[in-house]
């Protein structure tokens, strides 16, 4: 197992064990929730931004600008595309209580990610040619994202499927291995999509045709997607590598599949 594996799992277990009224809390609202599958098709992003000094030959605008309060200094970004993947997944989720026609509720969300990218071959070149020196990265993380949701709706009572919409703020938490060039580090990265009230749902968007419902299960296709880093972030990689520092990153995800672009989901009307 990783270090930062177990550093991970030793604070989990310090939390719980010294905090036995909020456990049992935390246990009796999971148990409220029902096991279930699904199959999509995701697609994870990261935007590295980091600022490093004004190089003798120049620097292309499209890789940095200005910095604002220090004419030396550049701010300057790299994109990481980690690509697509199909597979299966395991979901919990609580029991739909319908409350009418025109539906409304809210509640908390939450998934848990293995992050995994290096910066491709393309986005060197960029940097190469903007005369920067970031010449590699990579990134391996485990990540847990907290939404909290406002859903809302139609759920006819009969016949026809229900069509459920949920937005929210995202708020991401990780650990892991991050390099910068030939250096890596051992990192903890907290990024929350929103600073203030006024931006509250830029987080997530999910988009959810409910075709079945058994009991307290459900079968279901949907659309989701959420981004966190526009309100601010941990940084992502300490101290300074070659001439570049204040690492900071933005996290974005997309889940869909291939019925319609929709994933599937299949709540299990148990336990």
């Amino acid at each position: 197992m990783k270090p930062y594996i177990q550093k991970f799992l030793v604070v989990l277990l310090f939390v719980l064990g010294h905090f036995s009224q909020a456990q049992a809390g935390i246990f009796k609202y999971l148990s409220e929730y029902q096991l279930g599958v699904d199959y999509t098709n995701s697609q994870d992003s990261l935007l590295l931004t980091y600022e490093t000094a004004t190089t003798s030959e120049g620097v292309n605008s499209d890789q940095c600008e200005a910095n604002e309060d220090d004419s030396s200094v550049m701010d300057c970004h790299a994109s990481v595309f980690r690509g697509t993947g199909d597979g299966w997944g395991v979901v919990l989720e609580k029991p739909f209580d319908r409350r009418g026609f025109w539906h409304y509720d809210w509640g908390i969300d939450g998934s848990v990610r293995w992050l995994r990218g290096e910066l491709n071959k393309k986005e060197r070149d960029k940097q190469s040619a903007a005369a920067l020196p970031l010449k590699k990265m990579t990134y391996e993380l485990a990540a847990f994202v907290l939404k909290p949701r406002l859903r809302f709706g139609i759920a006819p009572s009969r016949k026809w499927p229900d069509i459920l919409i949920s937005i929210g703020p995202a708020v991401q938490a990780a650990v892991g291995e991050v390099g910068i060039n030939q250096q890596k580090k051992t990192v903890g990265v907290g990024s929350t999509s929103t600073s203030n009230a006024l931006a509250i749902f830029r987080g997530f968007l999910k988009l959810e045709l409910v075709l079945w419902r058994f009991g307290d299960g459900a079968f279901s296709l949907f659309s989701e997607s959420d981004w966190s880093g526009g309100g601010g972030s941990t940084g992502f990689y300490p101290g300074e590598v070659d001439g570049m520092s204040n690492f900071r990153a933005s996290f974005s995800s997309s889940t869909g599949g291939a019925i319609y672009g929709l994933g599937a989901k299949l709540l299990l009307d148990w336990p």
